[in-house]
């Protein structure tokens, strides 16, 4: 019994940082202002402006690009690959998601929400109104304009939904020169291709304000994990270790 025990245990301690986290109650592991989520990419102190709204955001493009200076975008800060990290010279834009704005459900399944909401803020704000985002990935804390934003948005249930992206009926941009316009497959642009080329752009085609997803019915799914035992005694001891542990809540 104490085998079995020992080898969960082994598993649980090399794996990875974000699992780890969730095991033990924890939503989010810790993200750095210097470097990127994977701690990859390192550029230093960051030089950033904390951005209220799509207005202020506006502004700030114009001004930089009046000066010819390079912008990055950042909103929850889980860029795998350092974009969202402003180097010497450069402004980090970080969206502030207590100011930005709400999500509103726009009818029977269409959910209007803004680009720096995390996707667990969101799928809990459609569930308040009996929706349900069709695709969720494994980790929740992005944010719904940076997961688009690289072009994902791949979950479990991607065999029969797609991707996330594949839900978005339209969208809202700031463009480098602070002309915000809505976007959507059909829509009439001077540039008719710019809704698809956002879906991996990373943030250099302007800043995403808010977003348009269509929604799915919610249907509560409980998940169980099944553990046999050949006795109580055997039981009590994997639980004594599961709650040594922290993976098993006493009481």
């Amino acid at each position: 019994m104490r085998a079995r025990a020992s080898i969960l245990l082994a598993k649980i301690r090399t794996a990875p940082p974000v699992l780890r986290c969730a095991w033990r109650g924890q939503l989010e592991p810790q993200v750095h202002d210097d470097r990127d989520f994977g701690n990859l990419r390192d550029k230093g102190p960051q030089e950033f402006v904390l951005v209220h709204d799509a207005e202020q955001a506006a502004a700030l493009l114009r001004a930089a690009g009046a000066e010819g200076r390079k912008v990055r975008v950042a909103a929850r800060r889980h860029s795998s690959n350092g974009q969202t990290l402003a180097a010497a010279g450069e402004l980090q834009l970080h969206l502030d998601p207590l100011t930005w704005g709400a999500p509103r459900l726009l009818d029977d399944d269409l959910l209007e929400l803004p680009a720096c909401m995390t996707w667990r803020e969101a799928e809990a704000f459609a569930r308040s109104h009996g929706r349900s985002i069709p695709v969720l990935t494994d980790h929740l804390g992005t944010s719904v304009g940076g997961t688009l934003s690289v072009g994902g948005g791949i979950g479990p249930r991607s065999l029969v939904a797609g991707r996330q992206l594949d839900h978005v009926e339209r969208l809202r941009l700031i463009l480098p020169s602070g002309e915000a316009q809505w976007l959507s497959p059909g829509s009439e642009h001077p540039h008719p291709d710019l809704f698809r080329h956002l879906f991996g752009a990373q943030g250099i085609l302007g800043i995403l304000d808010r977003v348009v997803i269509r929604t799915v019915a919610y249907r509560p799914i409980t998940t169980q994990f099944r553990l046999q035992c050949r006795s109580l005694l055997e039981a009590a001891e994997l639980s004594e270790q599961l709650c040594a542990a922290g993976l098993l809540a006493e009481g």
